[in-house]
């Protein structure tokens, strides 16, 4: 059994919060500091400060993946601000039809489809987090591929 602790982000959170703050320092910053270059330059680098922690407490959450020989546990930890609160999520290997996993500038996507029909997507922040996001990917990918095995093997095997 594997355990891993992911930051999992919501992208309407974080976008919300980083132009609700980028529009609050834009007029706070043509009031107040329209004299001095050293002046407003050192505003923008706090600006920039600001919102990137503010957007971390608003929009990324910690969990705690579980993986065994015949599931996958997911366990939130908090929820994300104005969003209901989560169910933890028990998945099982058999469950699972295909995943894909994609990357842009600021989030990493994981997205699990169920032989149900039902599709998981879950984001990560892949900017500054440190967490065990990496390595959980890595041992699923390598899951995956057993379970594969494991699977072809029992359907070949004459009754």
């Amino acid at each position: 059994m594997e355990v891993f602790q992911i930051k999992l982000s919501s992208r309407i959170n974080y976008l919300i919060t980083f132009f609700l703050i980028i529009a609050i320092f834009s007029l706070l910053f043509s009031y107040a500091f329209t004299n001095s270059i050293l002046t407003a330059f050192a505003f923008v680098l706090f600006a920039m400060a600001t919102t990137y922690y503010i957007t971390k407490i608003t929009a990324t959450v910690p969990t705690i993946w579980t993986v065994s020989k015949t599931e996958i546990y997911v366990e939130w930890k908090g929820k994300f601000i104005f969003q209901k609160e989560r169910v933890d999520l028990v998945i099982r290997w058999d469950e699972i039809k295909a995943y894909k996993l994609s990357s842009d500038k600021v989030f990493d996507r994981f997205k699990l489809i169920l032989k149900d029909g039902t599709i998981r997507r879950y984001w990560h922040d892949n900017l500054i987090t440190r967490d065990d996001y990496d390595k959980f990917i890595t041992y699923f990918i390598m899951r995956v591929k057993q379970h594969n095995q494991q699977e072809q093997e029992k359907s070949a095997t004459p009754i």
